[in-house]
């Protein structure tokens, strides 16, 4: 059984952005305005936003869920 994740503080669609191109810019303005804890859905078409977001949350010490 999966369990189950969180609802989110909020939503980013950044379409085909990926975190070279914009995405993490996008992550960081909203995380300015969040408590501590929050959780951020991020929505995006682009292929290697699955192999380095988890990269990029790991060196910034945030928790990435999937």
């Amino acid at each position: 059984m999966t369990p189950e994740l969180p609802e989110p503080t909020t939503v980013i669609d950044a379409g085909p952005l990926g975190v070279a191109d914009g995405l993490l810019m996008l992550i960081r303005e909203a995380a300015d305005h969040l408590p501590a804890g929050s959780v951020v859905a991020v929505r995006t078409t682009h292929p290697t936003v699955e192999h380095d977001l988890p990269a990029w949350c790991r060196i910034m010490s945030h928790t990435y869920l999937g």
